[in-house]
């Protein structure tokens, strides 16, 4: 009997000190950093079907790709899931910031945080006009790092409109200064469209309803002469 416990013993022990049989490898020589494959999606080069649920959602790639970056943000309401970056120092005009698709990340992936280094293998998604991955299985190696994530000011380029500049910087953290030239068109509040407390930017001006006092008080000059 004693044999027998120690046996089990040493098998427990063995099965607790080795890898998970979840355990992902992330294959450094594989990764697509994350604007090569906005690119790619956008161009044709994936090949894609139409998304089977939910249904008119959009496409998704049929084949995965590797992808490695730093979490910016943790999105456990509305959107289930995290926000990566990626890290690599390029140059690129499509966005570096991109949303994985992780209903339970709160419970399945409770190490995740803002600064974490996340490699993953995943299928490429145009969920509802916006990119984001689903993770493939477990397919997901998570190795944390000091490295605070750092916001990116977000700015209109000249002759560019401001669809173009929030399309390049979709995904990402961005800070708002004087020169994002963004104007408060709707303070926060609780949205009844959408049912959920948000607000509402404008580029240079902000938008003005027409029945609005602020609206009648501009073109009231205007009438009288």
């Amino acid at each position: 009997m004693t044999a027998t416990r120690n046996l089990l013993s040493l098998a427990i022990g063995l099965a607790l000190a080795s890898p998970s049989v979840f355990a992902y490898d992330c294959p450094a020589d594989q990764i697509t950093t994350i604007p090569q494959l906005r690119a790619e999606f956008k161009n044709g080069a994936i090949p894609k079907e139409p998304t089977a649920t939910p249904a008119g959602s959009g496409f998704t790639s049929t084949t995965t790709k590797v992808v490695k970056g730093q979490v910016t943000a943790i999105g456990s309401s509305l959107t289930k899931g995290v926000y990566l970056t990626d890290s690599q120092p390029v140059q690129a005009i499509e966005s570096k910031g991109i949303f994985v698709y992780l209903p339970d990340v709160a419970k399945k992936y409770p190490d995740l945080k803002p600064g974490s280094e996340v490699c993953l293998e995943a299928n490429i998604q145009d969920f509802f006009g916006g990119l984001q991955l689903k993770l493939v299985g477990d397919n997901i190696e998570i190795k944390e790092s000091s490295v605070t994530p750092l916001p990116v000011t977000l700015q209109v380029g000249d002759g560019e409109s401001l669809a173009d500049a929030l399309q390049r910087h979709e995904g990402m953290l961005v800070a708002l200064d004087n020169a994002s030239d963004l104007r408060i068109t709707r303070t926060y509040g609780f949205d009844y469209s959408a049912s959920r407390s948000n607000m509402v930017l404008s580029h240079k001006d902000p938008l003005l309803k027409p029945t609005a006092p602020s609206y009648m008080e501009q073109i009231a000059p205007r009438r009288l002469g």
